[in-house]
């Protein structure tokens, strides 16, 4: 037993173990999705007039499609020149964006393009091209101003 574990009775080693499963979890499901903690992309550059960042509204109790507040929230990405780099963002870093509306979708329908992009092109192929449209997606945005 370390000196910590004495002072504490234990609990540190417990919250380490504990740490160390959900650190598990997280890789084995981010590996299902194809990506990994070391592979994510830097958030889109924003230049603070965008609906989400003006507006609570992004992250909800419910995400049903046919909502209200998912309804409102997705317009307003619609009309957003970030929604595409936006979008292959949440796509590409699914442990960032398990919850809220990324690019006018919700985290079920992210979940569900996932797995049909790994389907349709394999993990790798998924992506770099993700990477490569993001690239291209960065490139289209507005100057600042």
């Amino acid at each position: 037993m370390s000196e910590l574990d004495e002072i504490d009775g234990g609990t540190a080693a417990a919250a380490k173990k504990s740490s160390e499963k959900k650190s598990s979890e997280t890789k084995s499901s981010e590996k299902r999705e194809g990506m990994s903690h070391r592979n994510i992309l830097p958030m889109p550059p924003l230049t603070g007039r965008e609906p989400c960042t003006t507006t609570y509204g992004f992250f909800l109790d419910d995400y049903n499609p046919h909502s209200g507040e998912v309804i409102a929230a997705t317009t307003m990405c619609r009309r957003c020149p970030a929604i595409r780099a936006c979008f292959i963002w949440a796509l590409t870093n699914p442990a960032l964006s398990t919850d809220g509306i990324w690019g006018a979708t919700t985290p079920w329908q992210r979940r569900e393009l996932r797995k049909r992009l790994r389907h349709r092109l394999g993990s790798r192929t998924m992506r770099r091209a993700l990477v490569t449209e993001y690239a291209k997606a960065l490139a289209e945005l507005p100057g600042p101003g």
